[in-house]
């Protein structure tokens, strides 16, 4: 979630109690980290990246998991510019990292260099997360169209027009037979299912309010949540609605929602988390914070970790709720922790990113960037991708 984001529904959907939230948001840019250099320190980097992270969270359930293990210690291996804040998430694939940025463009680096190799031009601003499959880029724009471009080349292949701006990322079901489909929530209250060959319309479904987050998918299950402060699941196919769960008034979900072994877990700005069954609708449990969240959960085999506008990430056991451990950050994570191995690796507002054990929550690194971190790191070949708001993308690698 990002910040422009943030203000609309501060002003549009949630009202006085994120209109506060906003103001708290606004409050940690007081915090200046140290500028980085553009001459890495001594860092280990691979001469190619062949590992993938091809949707945002790092699959279709949106776990927000990595198979990879994170370094005892980092230091910058390269820094990409691009021409305007970077609120989107980067993806890797074919060796490639692939971001949007607030320069109206998808730009396309080679991930172990960090040189151009492509970039794609918008009539807008691209702060959702770019989709890979099957050789494109799936990714939505401000202006309120997906745009589907050759994932070697940049060339522009097809484009979808929804009624509104896209700020969240698109995410794939694959049916038992016919085509591939795209799916992408639109601030025109609908979730989209598109042809993923041609761009061509199979179904949507309307809520009651804006959608901002990615929608997860499971099995032939559709999970998402919107500004109409609910959990919905449809039918993958149809489009139909299977289950509804409202999660209390005034609140609202502006991330995604995470979903395994048939649970769904929604962080919300009512300062909560929660689970509920995608079956039932039964609602599990609910952890209460002292803030908002605006970020999304990941899900590891025994926690839940969400990081909060309580300045703290926060780790729960998945079967209960309850805390196990809380690391107190220096101001909002409103970017998505990402679970890596034994740690968890997250951006912050103070514009750091940091890694903590998973079991314990205790600090091991933090690193400071140029600006806040409100996207969120993708983690592949060794390396920590990450986008911030000082326009730039980059890369942390193992420091020597």
């Amino acid at each position: 979630m990002n910040r422009r984001t943030l203000i609309e529904i501060g002003l549009l959907c949630v009202g006085a109690i994120v209109g506060i939230a906003v103001v708290i948001s606004f409050a940690t840019k007081s915090i200046h980290p140290t500028d980085v250099p553009d001459v890495p320190v001594a860092v280990t980097g691979p001469d190619a990246v062949t590992t993938e992270w091809r949707i945002w969270r790092g699959d279709s359930g949106l776990s927000g998991v990595s198979g990879e293990r994170v370094p005892d210690s980092v230091a910058v291996l390269w820094r990409y510019r691009t021409d305007g804040p970077i609120l989107s998430s980067p993806v890797v694939t074919g060796g490639h990292v692939i971001v949007g940025s607030n320069g109206n463009r998808v730009h396309c680096v080679d991930a172990a260099t960090g040189k151009m190799v492509w970039s794609f031009t918008t009539p807008d601003d691209v702060e959702a997360a770019p989709l890979v499959l099957e050789g494109l880029v799936v990714v939505g724009s401000a202006n309120g169209t997906l745009y589907a471009i050759d994932a070697e080349t940049g060339d522009g292949t097809w484009t979808y027009e929804t009624g509104d701006r896209i700020l969240g990322g698109a995410n794939f079901y694959r049916p038992p037979s016919g085509p591939l489909r795209v799916l992408v929530g639109s601030y025109d209250r609908r979730l989209h299912c598109v042809d993923a060959a041609t761009g061509k319309k199979v179904w949507s479904v309307e809520t009651e309010d804006y959608i901002n987050g990615t929608p997860a998918v499971v099995n032939d299950a559709v999970v998402f949540g919107g500004c109409d402060g609910r959990i919905h699941v449809v039918d993958a196919m149809t489009g139909k609605t299977r289950v509804s769960v409202p999660l209390g008034d005034a609140t609202h979900v502006p991330g995604s929602v995470a979903v395994g072994m048939g649970e769904a877990y929604a962080a919300h700005v009512d300062d909560r988390v929660t689970a509920v069954s995608i079956v039932t609708g039964k609602v599990i449990w609910n952890f209460r914070a002292e803030d908002a969240f605006f970020g999304s959960p990941a899900l590891g085999t025994d926690l839940v970790v969400a990081g909060g506008r309580d300045r703290k990430l926060h780790g729960l056991d998945r079967k209960s709720g309850e805390p196990v451990w809380a690391f107190a950050g220096r101001a909002a994570f409103d970017s998505s922790p990402v679970i890596a191995g034994d740690r968890v690796v997250v951006g912050s507002s103070d514009g750091r990113v940091y890694a903590v054990s998973l079991d314990s929550g205790k600090p091991v690194w933090e690193f400071s960037l140029g600006g806040p971190v409100t996207g969120s790191v993708a983690v592949a070949g060794g390396l920590i991708f990450v986008p911030c708001e000082d326009g730039s993308l980059y890369a942390l690698g193992a420091r020597r």
